[in-house]
């Protein structure tokens, strides 16, 4: 009897072991399995999220480039707008109360045919600066007005570009005059308030040092921050 009961403890022994192997089997391929499973999902969103960065960023840089252009476009058109103003205002040698110059000339479209239309010249007139308290030639009031006029333009029509100013030489553009650096932010726009920055703070600006060093003009659209 006592044999018997051995045999059987014995056999019981070897089934639980077995049984035990192949559970640690199972366990140890579930394991591998899910780790496999788990690199292969999270691999697979990497390469999702990858790419959708990817493809963000470059419509995103497709969209800076556009800004960029647009803004470049503006500052060019400013620049170019300027840059003609002074030119007329250097061929210029009006003085205060003189009559102002027009070099324009008008023709009447009159049943097909061009005429010319006569324009009666105007009398000596007193123009008075809009942004320093004296009077000033009439060339220098109209590139006044076009220099006013331009910053203003290109800021409220276009919401990138936050300022935009002139900052000419000392005593250059009007007789005696010092400072004369006009500047026109975005916020300044609003409600056409413009401010007039002394020479002493710009001269030794990085961007206004550009324009010197030689004889020649030079015109910069710069972006300036705030």
């Amino acid at each position: 009897m006592k044999a018997k009961d051995a045999k059987q403890l014995s056999k019981k022994l070897k089934t639980q072991s077995l049984s035990t192997r192949i559970s640690i089997i199972l366990g140890i391929l579930s394991f591998f399995i899910m780790l496999g499973l788990s690199y292969f999902i999270v691999d697979l969103g990497s390469q999702s999220t990858k790419k959708n960065l990817d493809r963000n960023m470059d419509d995103l840089l497709d969209l800076t480039g556009e800004k960029t252009s647009d803004i470049l476009k503006q500052v060019t058109t400013l620049t170019g707008s300027m840059k003609q103003s002074i030119n007329f205002v250097w061929s210029q040698e009006d003085a205060v109360g003189g009559v102002p110059a027009n070099p324009w000339t008008v023709h009447f479209n009159r049943d097909g045919q061009m005429v010319e239309q006569h324009i009666t010249q105007m009398s000596g007139t007193t123009f008075r600066s809009r942004i320093l308290d004296r009077a000033v030639p009439a060339s220098r009031y109209n590139m006044e007005v076009v220099m006013m006029d331009s910053m203003y333009a290109t800021i409220t029509n276009n919401p990138y570009i936050t300022g935009a100013g002139y900052f000419f030489e000392d005593r250059k553009v009007i007789e005696g005059e010092r400072n004369y650096g006009p500047y026109l932010t975005a916020q300044g726009a609003e409600t056409r308030n413009i401010v007039n920055y002394p020479y002493d703070y710009y001269k030794d600006k990085d961007y206004y040092l550009k324009s010197q060093g030689d004889t020649t003009t030079h015109y910069y659209g710069y972006l300036y921050p705030g």
